[in-house]
């Protein structure tokens, strides 16, 4: 922050009853680190599922993690993309399912 590397954003979703607001990114020429959260008003643990990525241009030349996994609600979430072959396009799309878990 003191760089002024993080980029604060105004950017959110709400969508089923969850609200996903993107708060920070990180952007260089290869990667982007994505700083959101995930909150439900009647979820505690949430899982994400793999994330698909819209790019424009050619769809390939980047990596994402390969695995879904769990959160609680309303953590925030570090997510890194990597441009491999090619630089960071100017936008990009982030679409993943969120799966409830109730605990008995």
């Amino acid at each position: 922050m003191e760089n002024d590397y993080v980029q604060p954003m105004e950017l959110s979703q709400f969508q089923n009853g969850h609200y996903c607001p993107c708060q920070y990114l990180i952007v260089d020429r290869k990667q982007v680190d994505v700083f959101f959260s995930i909150a439900s008003d009647e979820y505690q643990h949430l899982d994400l599922d793999h994330p698909k990525l819209t790019v424009p241009g050619e769809q390939g030349g980047y990596a994402l993690p390969s695995a879904s996994y769990g959160v609680e609600n309303g953590d925030l979430i570090d997510f890194r993309i990597d441009f491999v072959d090619r630089d960071v396009p100017d936008h990009l799309t982030m679409t993943f399912g969120v799966t409830m878990k109730t605990t008995i």
